[in-house]
């Protein structure tokens, strides 16, 4: 078994009625996506609940991640629209990294202090 779910496979959704159509969710309630995992016991159901020591210090580093890329891509796309010269273009992009680098760190270290 690959992980705590089972997947249920092609055939079970013809069986149930299910899958026929992009609407149809006829049938048991089986589809597309997570409505096809059901949990295999409950056994394993404490150890999913249970988190990594230093989990949020990475969700913050994922989020800001995203967040610097989006506004990096956004203020650099920007600039050049508006007839800016490509050096400025890059500095306002390394401005921008370094903005939101400082950002994470200052959010990470408040974060650090609240645990």
């Amino acid at each position: 078994m690959r992980d705590s779910f089972e997947v249920r496979g092609r055939h079970d959704r013809a069986r149930s009625g299910a899958g026929r159509g992009r609407h149809n969710r006829a049938g048991s309630g089986a589809g597309r996506g997570r409505r096809d995992r059901t949990p295999t016991g409950a056994a394993e159901a404490p150890a999913a609940a249970t988190r990594e020591p230093g989990w949020r210090a990475r969700y913050v580093d994922d989020v800001g991640f995203t967040l610097i890329s989006l506004f990096d891509a956004f203020t650099v796309v920007g600039a050049i629209d508006m007839g800016a010269p490509v050096p400025v273009a890059i500095g306002v992009g390394a401005v921008g990294v370094v903005a939101g680098i400082l950002v994470v760190n200052r959010a990470k270290a408040r974060l650090a202090l609240r645990v």
